[in-house]
């Protein structure tokens, strides 16, 4: 008996913005009109830390990244008055 063969599921990347389900590409931290509510410097922030190609497992995540990507979240977050989640 020859198991039966499955569709991959589709895995679909969304935007980190608390509650928001918008698709964005796997480079993106959020959606457009989430990351426009996010300050200038921290944008540059995420910017100046992201990898080429960490979104994929060819770059390292770093910890400077990570703490730049969850600052962005977080003032998203104040903005919309989302409580830590």
């Amino acid at each position: 008996m020859i198991a039966p063969r499955f569709p991959a599921a589709r895995v679909e990347h969304t935007c980190h913005a608390r509650g928001c389900t918008t698709p964005v590409a796997r480079c993106m931290l959020m959606c457009p009109r989430h990351w426009r509510r996010v300050p200038a410097p921290l944008r540059a922030r995420v910017l100046a830390t992201y990898q080429p190609g960490q979104e994929a497992g060819r770059a390292p995540v770093t910890a400077a990244w990570r703490e730049a990507a969850a600052a962005a979240i977080e003032a998203v977050a104040a903005v919309e008055g989302g409580a830590r989640g």
